[in-house]
């Protein structure tokens, strides 16, 4: 496994439970790929994630009105 402060945006390692989370957030909406014990399947499961993610456009911030 790899340094857990070196994880990529996208996994967290929870070690109470010794799994890794992967959840990413996109357009103000939270998409949750699911629990995985081995980091390999995480991060291919964030490949994944990504490639979905990649299809939805990207919403343009509207700036404040004074």
């Amino acid at each position: 496994m790899e340094n857990v402060a070196q994880l990529p945006k996208g996994i967290w390692y929870e070690a109470p439970k010794r799994r890794f989370r992967v959840r990413r957030y996109h357009n103000k909406v939270t998409y949750f790929k699911g629990y995985y014990r081995t980091y390999d399947a995480a991060e291919t499961a964030l490949s994944e994630l990504n490639a979905e993610l990649a299809l939805i456009p990207k919403e343009k911030r509207i700036g404040r009105k004074s």
